[in-house]
């Protein structure tokens, strides 16, 4: 990979926006929409991305279960009768659910 591609890569691990990586990387603003999409097309990118992931999530100890587990008892929470009652975050944890 060329040294853009490589920030890229850890660009693209801040925010998973391929057009805000590619202008952070150093790629023209007028082009970074079709550089970010064509990176994350390319196999060798792909799979750099995958690794920095599950090493990130190694390295954190943060993977998808814990963070829906952290919803799941925020909403929980923000049901409950006591004076965490907040139906308003209770909905925006239901909206991260999908």
């Amino acid at each position: 990979m060329t040294p853009k591609q490589e920030a890229f890569v850890r660009e693209y691990l801040v925010d998973l926006n391929a057009t805000q990586a590619a202008i952070r990387a150093g790629y023209s603003k007028r082009t970074a929409h079709v550089i970010g999409h064509e990176n994350l097309t390319k196999p060798e990118i792909a799979a750099a991305i995958e690794v920095a992931m599950n090493d990130r999530a190694k390295r954190t100890e943060i993977t998808a279960d814990y963070v829906l587990e952290g919803i799941r008892d925020t909403i929980e929470r923000c049901r409950g009768e006591d004076d965490a009652f907040n139906p308003a975050q209770a909905l925006k944890g239901f909206e991260l659910l999908g």
